[in-house]
């Protein structure tokens, strides 16, 4: 199948394969292109990169971010195309004063003020070869995991804590045990080849 799109250089209309990887010429401009998927890249990348990504395996799923003993803050834990992200969805249990701490300790300026006003933040996307080490403690049942990302040990649970709520906006939690060492073995099987 073949969609009508664009040149981003001359606006001149070019058919491109969907479901592909395709190097081509613009007829106007002579511009070189390459389509994956129907869609113009931006960066350049090799037919074999697009084969690897075309190929990556992709999940999410609803994670607490552990801090001290009682706070945390509930958040979507997301792999696709090789990047682990981090998505914060609320304040949680941290007060303002514990949400600056970690904006400074995770050095995303704005974090508390973004997470107050109800926005969904990132609180870290990062490339998995970034990824200092991954580890599944035993005590938590596989129902967590434990992650070194820019020299910052994170603590993440996949079983909502008592003192917590998902807010509206995002993912059910997972209230049961088995449920979530369910999610915890299918995250280490992504995480640790």
């Amino acid at each position: 199948m073949k969609v009508r799109k664009r040149c981003p250089e001359c606006n001149t209309l070019i058919e491109v394969a969907i479901n592909s990887f395709v190097e081509l010429n613009c007829p106007q401009c002579q511009v070189l292109l390459q389509v994956a998927d129907g869609v113009f890249l931006k960066e350049s990348i090799s037919q074999e990169e697009w084969e690897v990504k075309q190929n990556a395996p992709a999940f999410s799923s609803p994670a607490w971010l552990l801090l001290g003993m009682v706070n945390s803050l509930p958040g979507i834990l997301k792999l696709q195309d090789f990047r682990l992200e981090y998505i914060a969805l609320d304040s949680g249990s941290l007060w303002m004063k514990g949400l600056r701490r970690l904006e400074k300790r995770m050095e995303v300026p704005g974090l508390a003020e973004r997470l107050d006003n109800g926005e969904n933040t990132p609180l870290f996307a990062v490339e998995l070869s970034e990824v200092q080490s991954i580890y599944f403690p035993f005590y938590y049942f596989g129902a967590g995991v434990h992650l070194k990302i820019n020299n910052q040990k994170l603590r993440l649970s996949f079983i909502q804590p008592q003192n917590t709520q998902m807010p509206a906006r995002g993912f059910q939690g997972v209230h049961k045990i088995p449920g979530a060492m369910s999610v915890g073995k299918y995250w280490k099987s992504l995480l640790i080849k």
